[in-house]
């Protein structure tokens, strides 16, 4: 979008586009293609190298004025740049107007007579960004990183389980010789009160 006080777009307003057409394809190799007006009739589009670099309309039966170039400068707000025209000593050739889907214009002059359009673009939400689809490359190699971690955390927990299953062990054979322990004691105990009944 162009800045503001930039020149922003060029209009022709002629009694014959067919032969405008051909006078500036011829001259300047512009290219056209024509589109329907909101306000009816047809507008044409002039391109250069796929860029569009003007546009093209026909003028009104009784149409006031010669066929003419118009030059457009953008402006932040059409409304408030022409509510100044008047003091600085310009005119308001035509107010401001919309142009469905494109922005708000107006056509002044200057204390000279010499004409000029302001215009203010409708402000265009960008569109979404759109994520990019993984390359076969990428895929494999992502595919592979999750294959290296996925190993990886496998061998991280194999010897915290080979821990675990000695730990169990060692409480078991604790516990093992513990009971043994306990059992010998106990059959001590029994044959030391076998001796004392048969001393008495």
């Amino acid at each position: 979008m162009p800045d503001t006080g930039m020149f922003a777009w060029n209009e022709l307003g002629t009694t014959d586009p067919d032969r405008a057409r051909q006078f500036f394809g011829n001259l300047l190799g512009w290219k056209s293609a024509e589109m329907p007006m909101a306000m009816g009739g047809t507008y044409t589009m002039f391109k250069h190298r796929g860029k569009d670099v003007g546009g093209m309309y026909r003028m009104r039966e009784g149409q006031p004025g010669a066929p003419m170039w118009m030059p457009y400068v953008a402006v932040g707000n059409v409304d408030q740049a022409v509510a100044k025209v008047a003091a600085l000593g310009g005119q308001i050739m035509m107010p401001p107007t919309d142009i469905p889907n494109v922005g708000r214009f107006a056509t002044i002059a200057d204390p000279t007579g010499a004409a000029i359009s302001l215009i203010t673009f409708v402000r265009r939400r960008p569109a979404p960004a759109k994520k990019k689809p993984k390359s076969a490359a990428k895929a494999k190699l992502s595919t592979k990183a999750k294959a290296k971690a996925s190993t990886r955390a496998k061998a991280k927990a194999k010897p915290r389980k080979t821990q675990a299953k000695r730990r169990t062990r060692q409480i078991s054979t604790t516990r093992s010789k513990r009971s043994s322990s306990s059992s010998d004691v106990g059959t001590t105990r029994r044959a030391r009160a076998s001796r004392s009944k048969r001393g008495r």
